[in-house]
């Protein structure tokens, strides 16, 4: 395997960056943490803002398609050429901080990650390749009935979808950074127990099955548990890791508008609590839709970060999680798959009139602090291709420059 020139300077610029006096400010506003490969965005836990460098960071996540817009790649290319990948995403990271400018810091760390449905290739399904966009699940469910669960194959660490690519890219990287002070760290389980059963039966039929076929909504739950159970060990075994990091737990099926807090605490919750107990807790826990109704039992969840999407009562969440001084990830920006399709221009990014991102961040801090929040960061995220690359950057910057002066104006 050649090392390619174009890596290595690209590496040497992290180096740099890495090194930057800003850069070490943004280390500071963090929690240290062990590297982690989870989705390709930063979800970092705060620091509380009582410690003495505690503030109230900024974070940008931008998606696969505004990513490949701005860089002008294929994002099917991306997922499934290695040097394409390793380019593309250092690219990212140097562009993150020399022009977004964020909090978000630079890191000597490569995630290997693989789509946001990597979970349903280790579980047989033939994932959806795009070129503008992240990868899709197939039309069909890959399971045609429950009573067909105990056929599910289980998934392997050394074959099968996924695992061939996912084993390639990671040499590629390793054979990279051979002899640099980085770490890379192979692709985690981030989707829980029943975002797994979601796929593999089909969203609205699983959900059907909550009160039609409960045995076999169980039965399909086990074996999402199991399967990450299994693969996770295997995972550890390879990467020679005496404890497992605390788990990500990626659920956008859990929102409350689907299913009920009756039923979370039965299909969900006890699945979610056996992945916490394997891994010593969970360190952070999304659903992109509204959870208000379950943020109570939520709140029994071993957490280290939370993710207060955009339809969940930002103040209700920080009432529950403030007293257990878990981190809110809070954020800003609403896409139409988890909530109504059509929302005002001041509750978007790319939208939104500079007094409206003012007036949106004062509330933010105000009502979160006066409901008990003791860490949160402000995420504007997940901002997909909206218009050219150089409009949306342009309005990125914008909604950065107008968060820091109003973040910068409370401090004093």
């Amino acid at each position: 395997m050649t090392r390619s020139s174009v890596i290595q300077q690209l590496l040497d610029k992290v180096e740099e960056l890495y090194r930057h006096p800003r850069n070490q400010e943004n280390l500071k506003k963090w929690e240290p943490q062990p590297a982690r490969a989870l989705d390709n965005k930063w979800r970092g836990v705060p620091v509380p803002f009582a410690a003495s460098s505690g503030q109230i960071p900024i974070v940008v996540n931008m998606e696969p398609s505004l990513r490949s817009s701005i860089f002008g790649y294929s994002v099917r290319e991306y997922f499934q050429e290695p040097e394409i990948y390793l380019a593309k995403y250092l690219e990212h990271e140097i562009f993150h901080f020399t022009e977004i400018q964020d909090d978000v810091p630079i890191l000597r760390e490569i995630p290997i990650y693989h789509t946001a449905y990597f979970e349903g290739a280790l579980c047989d399904i033939d994932i959806v390749y795009l070129d503008d966009h992240d990868a899709i699940l197939p039309k069909a469910p890959y399971l045609k009935n429950l009573s067909a669960v105990r056929k599910l194959p289980m998934p392997s660490f050394k074959s099968g979808k996924g695992m061939t690519y996912a084993l390639q890219l990671y040499d590629h990287v390793c054979e990279q950074l051979r002899g640099r002070d980085f770490r890379v760290t192979f692709s985690e389980w981030l989707r829980n127990p029943f975002g797994l059963a979601t796929w593999l039966y089909g969203e609205q039929e699983f959900l059907d099955a909550l009160a039609s076929d409960p045995e076999g909504a169980h039965r399909l739950m086990n074996y999402a548990t199991r399967a990450r159970k299994k693969w996770s060990g295997e995972r550890a075994n390879f990467l020679g890791e005496e404890h497992y990091v605390t788990a990500g737990m990626y659920g956008d099926s859990v929102g409350s508008t689907s299913i009920s807090p009756e039923q979370y605490l039965e299909f969900v919750q006890p699945y979610e609590l056996q992945i916490a107990d394997l891994h010593g807790g969970i360190y952070y826990w999304h659903c992109c839709g509204g959870v208000t109704k379950l943020l109570d039992y939520l709140g029994d969840l071993p957490l280290e970060l939370f993710h207060v999407g955009p339809w969940t009562d930002m103040k209700k969440a920080a009432e529950v999680f403030g007293p257990k001084e878990v981190a809110l990830e809070i954020c800003v920006q609403k896409h139409g798959h988890y909530g109504p399709g059509s929302w005002p221009a001041a509750d978007d990014v790319f939208r939104a009139a500079p007094k409206d991102i003012e007036n949106r961040i004062q509330r933010i801090v105000r009502e979160a602090k006066e409901s008990g929040a003791t860490a949160f960061s402000i995420e504007a995220g997940p901002l997909h291709r909206t218009h050219t690359p150089d409009q949306d950057v342009r309005m990125i910057k914008q909604w950065v420059r107008i968060t820091r002066d109003v973040l910068e104006g409370l401090r004093t």
